[in-house]
């Protein structure tokens, strides 16, 4: 086996802003290694330990490294270090192929040009494609998940509806946000450093068949399932705004990531709380996971607003009933991702109000601002009084309403003078 020091090994699991979308190329390729032959021998996929992802073999020897670049640019000069670095890696691993990926396809270098300078460094190639764009992901891993149907078990066709192929790529998909969840919570509970987490939480090819070949209906979808959804939701629309905002700090994203973190460790009755908390003004009621449904996160909302707020405000505080807030000048300040224009104000408010009058919404009863992307008012129910004052026939909801604090909208630009000075 090859004599690897631990200490030169790659590990950046904990600021991890493309997480997603490694895992999805890790993913592809397992699918990929299955589509040849079930027959794997004990091959294990590993995640951000030798490389951004690695396929070692039962004895923890690299039988493939990939780099993984979910980056704008198409320059080769962006990726240059990148491919030296990977070139320099191969070496330290005997036989292990080297491998390449990319979100968008270099244009003033060829493929051939690019491999001859680092040889033996591949460009990993998605069909006839040089790169796998991160709209497209879902799609090709799907377009593999229906071919190892079809090439493997032929006789269960119900599998290769575009249904059954979503559900069994969210299975999938699980195997992976799991075990790097794992390893952030490892990290963060100080049990484990990175490397050793890294190291040691590896997923068997066999877990990919186990699933494959299983028949998801019948195991069906459970409360785990839609939590699991919730989760990979924010972490896409996080790695997209962060695809999306290149000049993030080092410090930014760590920020930003230890808050995903802990509101992704909640349980199932404070991740309801939690996204009543978030979303205000929708209009729907949440009362368990099954009710959620993509979409109910929407991606302008998490990354305009929410995302932003995080990047620019300094580090909340955070607990398991309050969650996410800032409190400063005796002021309580909360998250949301309320980024409609401020024409908007008043319908905003009163989806507020109505939503509250519904769901008995903490918030109202604490006070304090909720902040927006570019929203303003020093008071939503004077923003809509039409709303109030039809409740003065209906003596329950007037009992609520004598309850509520002040409650107002404060935007991001005036939040972080409010809160950060």
């Amino acid at each position: 086996m090859t004599t690897v020091n631990l200490d030169d090994e790659h590990t950046a699991i904990t600021t991890w802003s493309g997480f997603v979308y490694q895992g999805k190329i890790a993913t592809y390729h397992c699918l990929h290694l299955l589509n040849k032959n079930v027959e794997q021998d004990g091959a294990s996929l590993q995640l951000d330990y030798f490389e951004d992802f690695s396929i070692i073999n039962k004895d923890g020897e690299a039988l493939s490294l990939h780099q993984v670049k979910a980056l704008k640019s198409k320059s080769y000069g962006t990726y240059a270090d990148a491919f030296h670095q990977l070139t320099t890696k191969q070496k330290k691993h005997g036989n292990a192929t080297a491998y390449f990926h990319l979100a968008q396809k270099i244009n003033n270098k060829t493929t051939k040009e690019i491999e001859e300078s680092h040889q033996p460094v591949k460009i990993y190639m998605y069909e006839t494609e040089s790169c796998a764009p991160l709209k497209r992901i879902d799609e090709l891993i799907e377009g593999l998940i229906k071919s190892f149907y079809e090439t493997h078990l032929s006789l269960e066709r119900f599998k290769t509806t575009n249904d059954y192929l979503k559900t069994t790529r969210v299975f999938i998909d699980q195997l992976v946000l799991k075990k790097t969840l794992a390893i952030h919570a490892s990290v963060h509970a100080s049990v484990n450093t990175a490397k050793k987490g890294a190291r040691e939480q590896t997923i068997g090819l066999s877990e990919f068949i186990e699933i494959l070949s299983s028949d998801l209906n019948e195991v069906g979808k459970s409360k785990e399932y839609y939590l699991f959804l919730l989760k990979q939701d924010l972490y896409r629309y996080h790695e997209q705004f962060c695809y999306d905002n290149e000049s993030c700090t080092v410090e930014e994203l760590e920020k930003i990531s230890h808050c995903l973190f802990k509101i992704t460790s909640l349980d199932e009755t404070c991740t309801i709380r939690f996204l009543r908390q978030l979303l205000p003004d929708r209009e729907f009621k949440i009362d368990s996971l099954t009710d959620y449904k993509d979409n109910t996160l929407t991606q302008d909302g998490v990354r305009d607003s929410f995302l932003k707020m995080l990047r620019v405000l300094k580090e909340p505080d955070f607990d398991s009933e309050k969650f996410l807030r800032w409190e400063t000048n005796s002021k309580i300040f909360t998250p949301t991702t309320i980024h409609h224009g401020d024409s908007n104000k008043e319908e905003i408010c009163e989806r507020i109000i109505k939503n509250a009058l519904d769901t008995d919404l903490e918030l109202m009863f604490e006070g304090g601002c909720l902040i927006t992307s570019d929203i303003e008012t020093e008071s939503i129910c004077a923003e809509a009084p039409e709303i109030i004052d039809s409740e003065d026939y209906d003596i329950d909801k007037e009992n609520i309403i004598t309850k509520w604090k002040k409650v107002s909208l404060i935007n991001i630009k005036n939040a972080v003078s409010a809160i950060n000075d």
